[in-house]
């Protein structure tokens, strides 16, 4: 059996290299889809005490709904939305789960893929989406049901900073933030990605047919991965489903397939199903480019969702009030400082850094150089904007306040739970059958 290849490093040239005018030919042509993966069953695993609940303020059932309604208030510009749905006669569901579509925004290009329960998790499902529409879209972007768009130009945005990270045909895969060796030195995981995500049909093609063609592989997609996992060297997670991100990080590396990240750009900040954390913005010493977006929000006057500087944010951010930022960008902020910053405020989210990192808290230059080289290269300051990069004030414009999305969710949520409340009276009113 063929054994995995391992990835050449990155120097220097690679930064230079990819620095250039970008094309904006056919940005705003680009057939994308939007693949959200879809979570039927009990939160039995994260929420044992509350298997209904998606953390202890959003019901599971307002969930999908949420991100639907986003969608359709920031008006997204998009071919499709693939919600992957997975079945499975022998784990239990939220009940009412899959009527989600009641309330639904009319105009909503929404198909349901209909699929088997495969313990690949969303990589499973983003994996069937492809394989079932191939062909019908140049892009495909993935982000789970509880991350949500936050970005009124998010589908184009990720099109042109992929150009960005991937000039001419290269095949990649660029994610909210990267995690494992090189850029976390002292991890002892492979490279892989967190956070939303996006691939080109050409790089999925290429994955398919390095996997079935090149290696020969005969079996799924789920046992190649297995495969990788287990003759890598490095150390393997317990919990299964951070296997299944370090086995896909090692099937992209096999077939040839860079990965990026985009918290040169963006922040992605991240819900440890007990509160939000964001190590990313540390991954730039603060200095990533949407931070700009919240100081012209705070020039505007404008409390926009956009002005957040993410292109995704956890459903729960929209209940929240605080955010843990780390002060140094290690995973939920291990063995560094930490601020809790109130996420409802730009011009608290806007300072850089915070104002409790100390200086000796932040990272140094050397310790981002990898960071820097995984991530969207930063144009020269001396370069004109690119001409298909939407200007800060028109992102504001478009954009949503907060309190709409607040509202939004909010409404969802209390949907939801009177849902609930009427089927359990109903159940409650059915007479025994003697």
């Amino acid at each position: 059996m063929r054994r995995p290849t391992v990835p050449a490093p990155l120097t220097y040239q690679h930064e230079e290299a990819s620095r250039g005018r970008q094309s904006c030919e056919s940005v705003s042509d680009a057939r994308i889809a939007y693949v959200i993966t879809a979570n039927p069953f009990l939160q039995g695993c994260n929420y044992p005490e509350h298997p209904l609940q998606n953390g202890d303020k959003v019901p599971a059932t307002s969930v999908l709904p949420i991100h639907l309604r986003l969608i359709a208030a920031l008006k997204l510009r998009l071919l499709a939305i693939l919600v992957c749905m997975p079945n499975d006669i022998e784990t239990s569901e939220v009940p009412g789960y899959r009527q989600f579509g009641r309330r639904m925004p009319d105009g909503l290009p929404l198909e349901v893929l209909q699929m088997p329960n495969n313990s690949l998790g969303s990589y499973g499902e983003f994996l069937h989406a492809f394989a079932t529409t191939r062909g019908r879209f140049d892009y495909y972007i993935m982000t789970e049901e509880d991350y949500v768009p936050s970005n009124p130009y998010v589908t184009d945005e990720l099109v042109r900073i992929y150009r960005l990270a991937f000039p001419g045909k290269q095949y990649g895969m660029l994610a909210g933030v990267l995690q494992g060796q090189p850029v976390e030195k002292s991890s002892s995981y492979s490279l892989h990605a967190e956070g939303s995500h996006i691939m080109s049909a050409s790089s999925l093609s290429h994955l398919f047919d390095h996997t079935y063609s090149t290696v020969g592989w005969k079996g799924s997609m789920a046992d190649r991965m297995s495969f990788l996992r287990n003759a890598s060297k490095r150390e393997h997670p317990c919990f299964y489903f951070s296997g299944v991100q370090l086995g896909f990080g090692l099937l992209l590396s096999d077939a040839g397939i860079l990965i990026r990240d985009w918290v040169s750009h963006y922040r992605t900040p991240y819900w440890n199903h007990g509160r939000i954390f964001d190590w990313s913005a540390a991954a730039t010493n603060f200095s990533y480019v949407s931070l700009k977006l919240a100081h012209r929000a705070i020039e505007m006057g404008e409390n926009k969702l956009a002005a957040q500087g993410a292109l995704f944010v956890p459903v729960q951010w929209l209940f929240e009030q605080n955010a843990v930022v780390c002060c140094y960008p290690t995973d939920l902020c291990t063995k560094a400082a930490l601020c809790n910053v109130n996420i409802r405020n730009v011009t608290a989210l806007a300072k850089s850094p915070p104002s409790c990192c100390a200086a000796n808290s932040l990272p140094s230059s050397h310790d981002l150089r990898v960071r820097r080289l995984m991530s969207v290269p930063i144009p020269w300051k001396r370069e004109k904007p690119s001409r298909c990069e939407a200007d800060f004030a028109d992102v504001l414009h478009h954009s949503i306040s907060i309190d709409e999305a607040r509202r939004i969710a909010f409404d969802e949520a209390k949907f939801a739970r009177d849902e609930q409340t009427r089927i359990m009276n109903l159940l409650t009113d059915v007479p025994s059958v003697v």
